[in-house]
């Protein structure tokens, strides 16, 4: 059995500020996921649960960043290694990790929601995305799993600003599933 993550038991944006403080309104709020020394974030809204990791059932064949999958309340869902996937190095021996169920709509069929895990090291903290500007990124015809940028801190003068990568959930799911974004079954 896995336990899942309240969001009340997440990190608030503001170390100050109380769990009963945190407006989970949805299209405003980020979460802050960490990998190994990097920091990425997805918007709240494609995030359904969060759970603690267990180690799940190999796949043959699958691609390495594939862990596995596992059996979420009937549901069968692949968990990617957001370290492989990114080759970004992971925390070595860590007694806890994670994996943030993420459901984003298929690039290529509007109709059909993809759920996935992502394995991570740590939920690191909630913040307000609607305060900032995310900025776009381009992928200059490549592929990119980032869908923009978004600086955090700073504001106060005092402390480093920090920019962190907005993952692009379609994109990664799309890999998943073995489709590349915007490409119909006709065009392979």
């Amino acid at each position: 059995m896995y336990k899942v993550l309240k969001m009340s038991e997440l990190p608030p944006s503001n170390p100050e500020q109380s769990d009963n403080d945190i407006s989970l309104n949805g299209s405003e709020q980020g979460i802050i996921l960490a990998v190994g020394l990097s920091q990425y974030c997805v918007p709240i809204l494609q995030v359904s649960t969060i759970i603690e990791y267990e180690r799940p059932t190999t796949i043959p064949h699958s691609p390495r960043y594939v862990e596995g999958a596992i059996n979420l309340r009937g549901n069968i869902i692949p968990v990617v290694n957001l370290g492989t996937y990114l080759d970004v190095e992971p925390t070595p021996d860590l007694d806890h990790r994670y994996v943030v169920i993420a459901e984003t709509p298929d690039p290529n069929d509007a109709q059909e929601i993809i759920v996935f895990g992502l394995l991570i090291d740590k939920v690191v903290r909630i913040f307000d995305m609607a305060a900032r500007t995310v900025q776009p990124i381009s992928a200059d015809g490549g592929k990119s799993d980032l869908s923009g940028l978004v600086m955090l801190g700073g504001e106060d003068g005092k402390s480093a600003a920090e920019m962190i990568g907005v993952l692009d959930l379609a994109a990664i799911a799309a890999q998943v599933k073995g489709k590349p974004a915007g490409l119909s079954s006709m065009e392979f």
